[in-house]
């Protein structure tokens, strides 16, 4: 048997380094993790904001030069979300009226300690956000992805803070599937009604929207 001989120490494999480092003071977690090594950017170019509540610090951007009924917006849950996902929207409406960019827990600004993150942990840091920015009026809010699940918990549990709702790439785990198309009234009044086209890929239209022929 002939055995090939490396032309580098074993040592130096990128992937053997990382473990030997990980096992001192410069742990691959403190250096992938740890803010004052690494520190974050701004997600958007706007006031930041730190909210304390009894569940850790939230941080969310603001932009309240305008007058008029707050716009709060959400970002998605995944590996890399902040409330930079929002930005379109953000600099769409800065300026016309008030509006709020959220980090949720363990993303952005916001805390991210040893714990673990449930469904309900982002239902109670939207609805810290929403008892601050909706404290006078209650507020439109745009929520993209997994979160959309989330914010439609606190329309049902506390509908005094939503006027509207509006879901980008609606999704959510801990529904039914035999219920999932069942709309809650106090969701129901939330969305517009809007007219829509019959979909030309064959998917029907969202329940309780509109019917067969495209119309309400």
């Amino acid at each position: 048997m002939t055995t090939a001989r490396l032309p580098f120490a074993a040592s130096e494999l990128p992937l053997v380094s990382l473990l030997r480092r990980s096992r001192g003071d410069d742990s691959l977690s403190s250096r992938l993790f740890d803010r004052t090594s690494r520190p974050l950017h701004p997600a958007l170019a706007a006031s930041r904001h730190d909210l304390v509540t009894a569940d850790g610090t939230l941080s969310y951007y603001a932009d309240l030069k305008a007058s008029g009924r707050p716009l709060v917006l959400l970002h998605g849950v995944h590996a890399a979300a902040s409330a930079y996902e929002m930005r379109p929207l953000f600099e769409a409406f800065r300026g016309k009226r008030k509006i709020y960019a959220l980090d949720l827990p363990g993303f952005g600004f916001s805390d991210r300690g040893a714990r673990t993150y449930t469904p309900e942990t982002y239902v109670r840091a939207i609805e810290h956000l929403l008892r601050h920015a909706a404290s006078r009026e209650p507020a439109d809010v745009i929520a993209l992805s997994l979160t959309s699940e989330y914010v439609a918990k606190v329309a049902i549990e506390m509908p005094e803070l939503i006027r509207s709702l509006t879901f980008i790439s609606p999704t959510g785990q801990s529904i039914p599937v035999t219920v999932r198309y069942a709309i809650p009234p106090e969701i129901e009044r939330m969305i517009p009604k809007v007219d829509a086209p019959a979909s030309p890929n064959g998917m029907l239209p969202t329940p309780g929207r509109c019917g067969s022929n495209g119309s309400r």
